[in-house]
């Protein structure tokens, strides 16, 4: 009976004559109907049992979707509407919000363009490094807001979530998934949640587990009057969406990571952490990723797309087989494109979504609370808070690497004590070590300072002329010319960087 009603829902929901002849455009997922009718969107819940969700029950439809507008309308003002019956009549016609009993809900939405779903703007290349910068942002305010669950289990609801994803791989046992590898990845991910137990406890005391987003991938976010909007937050499992903050976060880098897009991965973990100054859980983040491409593989068999299935199913083993860290300094003088470089190499560079990079220019923005393009005084470039910036440069890295994280420190490294530092922080973290020094002769170098334009440095032309008068001591460092092209000189770093020994 309950099959057939929303068989019959359905076709009511896709008829144009339901909506004054509209036409309707129909999309489906593993878990609802969506109809897309003029301004609006009307989305059902599919009668599934999936087990990590179950929709079979009319009622408990209902609830979720009256969930859905409490978890989502202060985040995504204007977008969520309300909860409607289709109805039957006595003489047994369905009708949308009409008079008799209630055989389906559907969740009224404002519709918009799916042009402007994330995932759509980043498949046909129309994202950029800004809109993931505040796509970080954005999430590090959701997250902040979240309520704090520092009573949570974080090792229990990180073995449920194992279990529920191995459950449904062992649905497909021998149609989509080898029974070998499924053992041996449950197996694995469960020895992460072991090591890792003080952490995940830790941080759960500390605030960090919430009552997060829960299903924070492309597809649920939009963007609006310019800025990424998240929507469609998991409604309908609490142990799921009650979680490490960083695991939400894992969600996106992963999605983007699987899409080739693996710069922007980077750039939108690397943003959220300065954003919140939290490397604490970095260390969690093979484990986070693997299951995040763990729950994508088993929702795609859902869906009966194999191919995909087993793809993240591959990244789920992957993730969990990080390369060992690397630290790699940067040095040289204004101009000589060490930013450039750095963004060149730290995708390629450590465990995924690759290498942080820690820019002088940026801290020091940041420890003086400016934003990264305000101009600071003449002050804050004295000898003291230039102490305080290589502290803090060295600080990142060394705990970056700790958790066990690639980093790139980027700064002009002018004293040989300060290069010398950077090494070793490498060694004594047991971490490999490459330092590049860039130099190139000062006319490009002034013309590159000159025409800087909405940057982090503050250096002119004048503070270049200064730097070239002082003696840099020896340096050990690989010296790069760094006079050609950007790509001229990435091709030669990545000889020195990426070679195994």
């Amino acid at each position: 009976m309950g099959e057939a009603d929303q068989a019959a829902a359905v076709a009511l929901l896709a008829d144009p004559a339901s909506h004054g002849g509209q036409a309707v455009e129909r999309m489906s997922t593993h878990a609802a109907h969506v109809f897309l009718v003029g301004d609006t969107a009307y989305k059902m819940k599919r009668a599934v049992d999936l087990g990590f969700l179950d929709f079979s029950a009319l009622a408990d439809r209902k609830r979720y979707l009256e969930r859905e507008i409490e978890l989502n309308a202060a985040g995504a003002p204007g977008l969520y509407r309300r909860v409607l019956a289709v109805t039957r009549s006595p003489d047994g016609k369905l009708a949308l919000a009409g008079a008799g009993e209630a055989v389906e809900y559907v969740l009224e939405m404002a519709r918009f363009d799916q042009a402007a779903r994330l995932d759509h703007i980043v498949e046909r290349g129309a994202a950029d490094a800004g809109m993931m910068r505040a796509l970080a942002a954005t999430v590090a305010a959701m997250l902040a807001r979240a309520e704090p669950r520092p009573d949570a289990d974080a090792p229990r609801l990180m073995l449920q979530v194992i279990d529920n994803n191995d459950a449904r791989f062992r649905a497909d046992l021998g149609t989509i998934f080898e029974a070998e590898r499924v053992e041996r990845l449950a197996r694995e991910q469960r020895r992460a949640v072991e090591r890792h137990r003080r952490l995940m406890t830790q941080r759960a005391r500390g605030g960090l587990v919430r009552r997060c987003h829960g299903d924070l991938h492309l597809a649920n976010i939009v963007v609006r009057n310019g800025l990424p909007v998240p929507f469609d937050a998991l409604e309908f499992n609490e142990d799921l969406a009650v979680t490490d903050v960083l695991y939400d976060v894992a969600f996106l880098a992963m999605d983007l990571w699987a899409r080739g897009r693996r710069e922007f991965a980077r750039l939108v973990l690397e943003h959220y952490l300065q954003a919140t100054m939290g490397l604490g859980g970095l260390a969690l983040l093979p484990l986070f990723l693997s299951l995040r491409a763990a729950v994508r593989s088993h929702v795609h068999a859902a869906m009966r797309q194999p191919e995909v299935a087993q793809r993240y199913f591959a990244l789920a083993e992957g993730f969990l087989a990080p390369p060992p860290p690397v630290l790699v300094a940067i040095g040289g003088l204004s101009g000589t494109g060490k930013s450039t470089l750095a963004r060149a190499l730290a995708a390629e560079l450590g465990p995924a979504p690759g290498a942080l990079v820690w820019r002088s220019d940026a801290l020091r923005k940041a420890l003086f609370d400016v934003p990264e393009t305000q101009a600071l005084p003449p002050a804050a470039y004295g000898r003291e808070a230039g102490q305080r910036v290589y502290r803090t440069l060295f600080a990142r890295g060394r705990d970056t690497l700790a958790a066990g994280h690639a980093a790139i420190l980027d700064a002009v490294f002018l004293l040989p004590e300060e290069r010398d530092r950077a090494q070793r922080i490498a060694e004594a973290m047991g971490a490999r070590w490459v330092g590049l020094w860039l130099e190139a002769s000062p006319e490009p170098l002034a013309k590159r300072v000159a025409d800087r334009r909405n940057d982090a440095s503050d250096a002119t032309v004048a503070v270049l002329k200064e730097q070239l008068t002082r003696p840099t001591g020896r340096i050990a460092w690989h010296r790069l010319d760094a006079g050609g092209t950007p790509d001229d000189v990435a091709k030669a770093a990545r000889a020195l960087v990426l070679r195994k020994s």
